[in-house]
């Protein structure tokens, strides 16, 4: 009987789904008293706004087009406006059997027919 039960036992070993967990416990330790225990790490608003400033992430709104780029610290900040047209990037132009245009706005473009003449416009 024993014989039997190892098969089965291992064979449900490798069917059965697997689920993990990773999880992270930042520890301060600067400090003996929160060594070892869970803390959160915030940040104020003047410390993200100051990152996103000194990465040039600056602009909040942007009136007469959209804005791109959002800071990574931030969904408040952006690297700046573009005129709507600029909407794409140079692979999707090219992957839509397209170019892109000469002109570009933080590394948007838009794509112009292969066989319309000049830039488009």
């Amino acid at each position: 009987m024993k014989k039997n039960i190892i098969p089965v036992l291992l064979s449900f070993c490798l069917i059965a789904p697997a689920f993990a967990k990773v999880g992270f416990i930042a520890s301060d330790t600067s400090s003996t008293q929160n060594r070892g225990k869970e803390i959160t790490v915030t940040s104020t608003d003047s410390e993200t706004k100051a990152r996103c400033k000194a990465e040039g992430f600056e602009q909040t709104s942007c009136s007469s087009g959209v804005l791109r780029l959002p800071c990574p610290y931030s969904g408040k900040y952006y690297k700046g406006c573009c005129d709507p047209k600029y909407n794409y990037t140079k692979p999707y132009c090219y992957e839509q059997d397209m170019i892109p245009s000469s002109s570009s706005c933080l590394g948007f473009y838009y794509c112009i027919d292969k066989d319309q003449p000049g830039d488009g416009g």
